[in-house]
């Protein structure tokens, strides 16, 4: 019997990669989001000092890890200005910088990288679509957006959209989406920024960086709307799972984002506690961005506790922060502004708020909640130091605001003085929203008694409380906006020469009556010229309230003509529409009721779908 020869074992054979498909398989694993991963593996590849096209995808791997010394320190180690590298390894390496550059405030130096980054793939006629490319526009439009060049912003975003629809599927189109959704922020469209955010939900993989930041975007955009409980959730799931994946910085974000949730709720105790969290979590991350807006928001909200020493020392810490760092966004200095002004209103010291906030109250490239909340301080400023007529002014710029981009301010209690001053306002919009935020105090159980107010003040709140009847509608003439009972309003359409009723949809001018549903496309146009007869309409106005293409489109200034012209004919010669315009070269036209044309306008007293109206909770 033979034995059968026993078996060899052999070693298998080693198998030599080359730089480049290891690059590949390296930008795969960034596509799946294995920051973690690479972390660990592209170090054992090659001895030091790794190749180009492996030192900068460990730098990228590091920063969205959320390792930044780490990913500091592996930029710093590679060449300035390097040669023989190839366009992908070089346009990495500055939008690496360039990242870090916008975090660090140094705005200049980080335009250069990208400048630098784009201009060697736009040069390079085979590189083609790329995921550096789409990074390089990401960081243009944030540059932009920093600057309130919003336009410039949106085309960036655009391009980084464009080249992304050419890759496979990866984070980038994620992050084109967040952008998006901070660039709506800051134009004070908070619902399409939700949408936005919801959207890179919906495409980040599940665990992920970018479902991070798709969640705490999301967060404050919901809350700034009045959705706290919704918004609240988000951030607390932003916290556990920024937790799970163990990226710090981002941690500390989350908690800073649930810190502004409860504020915005008013309940700046809970706020306190989130951003002290925030600030334990961060510990010595090197994000001084981050730590600043930590700081800022902490000595916000101290100061509107009314503890003043405690404010002081986070205005110590953030003033340290800041001298560390380059210039702040326009946001980010508007919002400094706010902090330090609010400490000042603690202090009792009303013209040094006045003072800190004078050189950004005519900020109007923003409908950022930030500039409805200076303006607000400004108005407390301004009442406090017995300067009525300025503070109904503020006031009511503010609460036209919050109509325009549906916020809900914070310290709703604190601003009662305000709501009272707007209540009584001649602009509708301002008296709707003022009405919002009166009924959001009573829902809240939070409307206190009246008695520490002046007494017009008083007497503007109970007439408010005690003007329901029995059917309140809401009552628009030439003196003003208040919400009275139905009868009271029929007998003022009565007397009026145009009458428009919402309730009962007609227009009547002089003795004849026509229905509105006959004149659905101009219903919308002329209840915004109406509201805003003091002033009248730009032709954006007429475009934006009539609805369809907008101010931009290609017909826009045909459409004016022909909306104008179908208007005088439905109201005729007894409401005639003027047109007017300014003094100095290049002034626009506006369009107003003739200012002898006594009018009512009559809406339901209780519509949350009105424009300058939120509905209450409960």
């Amino acid at each position: 019997m033979t034995t059968p020869a026993a078996t060899k074992l052999t070693k298998p054979p080693t198998v030599t990669l080359g730089i480049d498909r290891i690059a590949e398989a390296a930008d795969r694993l960034a596509a799946a989001e294995e920051s973690a991963f690479l972390c660990g593996w592209i170090p054992t590849l090659q001895p030091e000092p790794l190749p180009p096209a492996l030192a900068v995808r460990l730098a990228l791997a590091l920063r969205t890890a959320g390792h930044l010394t780490e990913a500091r320190a592996a930029l710093a180690a590679l060449p300035r200005a390097p040669a023989g590298w190839t366009t992908r390894d070089v346009a990495r390496l500055e939008h690496e910088r360039g990242w870090f550059a916008i975090v660090d405030g140094q705005h200049a130096a980080a335009r250069a990288h990208v400048s630098r980054g784009m201009a060697v793939l736009v040069g390079d006629a085979k590189a083609g679509a790329t995921p550096e490319l789409v990074d390089l526009y990401i960081a243009e439009a944030r540059l932009e957006s920093n600057v309130g060049a919003w336009d410039a912003a949106k085309r960036a975003l655009d391009h980084a959209l464009h080249v992304a629809e050419r890759l496979p599927s990866g984070p980038w189109r994620v992050q084109i989406e967040v952008n998006v959704g901070y660039l709506r922020m800051r134009l004070g469209r908070p619902q399409e920024a939700h949408e936005a955010f919801v959207r890179a939900a919906e495409l980040a993989p599940p665990q992920s960086r970018s479902a991070v930041s798709a969640i705490s975007g999301d967060a404050i955009a919901l809350a700034v709307t009045g959705r706290f409980d919704e918004g609240r959730a988000a951030a607390l799931e932003g916290i556990e799972l920024a937790g799970r994946i163990d990226v710090r910085w981002r941690l500390a974000d989350l908690w800073d984002c649930l810190g502004l949730v409860e504020f915005l709720a008013d309940r700046p105790h809970a706020a306190l506690r989130a951003f002290d969290e925030a600030h334990a979590v961060l510990g010595a991350e090197t994000q001084d961005t981050l730590r600043f807006a930590i700081a800022m928001h902490r000595m916000a909200t101290l100061a509107a506790l009314g503890r003043t020493r405690a404010a002081e020392q986070s205005q110590a810490t953030a003033d340290s922060v800041r001298t560390r760092m380059g210039a702040l966004d326009r946001v980010y200095e508007l919002a400094w502004a706010v902090a330090c002004a609010r400490l000042a209103e603690a202090r009792g010291e009303a013209d040094e708020v006045v003072r800190l906030l004078a050189p950004y109250l005519d900020e109007d490239t923003t409908r950022h909640y930030t500039v409805g909340d200076a303006v607000l301080t400004a108005a407390r400023a301004a009442l406090a130091s017995g300067r009525t007529d300025d503070a109904k002014r503020l006031a009511e710029r503010a609460c036209l605001i919050g109509a325009e981009t549906g916020f809900v301010y914070a310290e709703r209690r604190h601003n009662l003085a305000l709501w009272a001053l707007a209540i009584d306002s001649r602009d509708s919009r301002a008296v709707r929203f003022a009405d919002a935020m009166l009924k959001r105090l009573v829902g809240e159980r939070a409307l206190p008694a009246l008695d520490d107010l002046p007494a017009p003040l008083q007497a503007s709140l109970r007439n408010w409380q005690s003007s329901s009847g029995e059917r309140p509608v809401w009552l628009t003439t030439r003196f003003g906006v208040a919400r009275v009972p139905m009868d009271d309003a029929r007998v003022e359409a009565d007397r009026a020469t145009l009458s428009v009723d919402l309730i009962g949809h007609e227009v009547r001018v002089g003795k004849k009556t026509v229905a509105l549903t006959r004149h659905r496309a101009l219903e919308p146009l002329l209840v915004q010229m109406l509201r805003r007869a003091e002033h009248g309409l730009s032709a954006d106005d007429i475009l934006t309230a009539a609805g369809g293409p907008g101010p931009g489109s290609a017909d826009a200034d045909h459409r004016v003509r022909v909306l104008v012209s179908r208007l005088r004919a439905l109201l005729g010669d007894d409401a005639p529409v003027s047109t007017t315009r300014a003094a100095g070269e290049g002034a626009r036209s506006r369009y107003r009721l003739g200012a002898q044309v006594g009018f009512a306008l009559l809406e339901p007293g209780d519509d949350p779908s009105a424009p300058g109206s939120i509905e209450p909770p409960g």
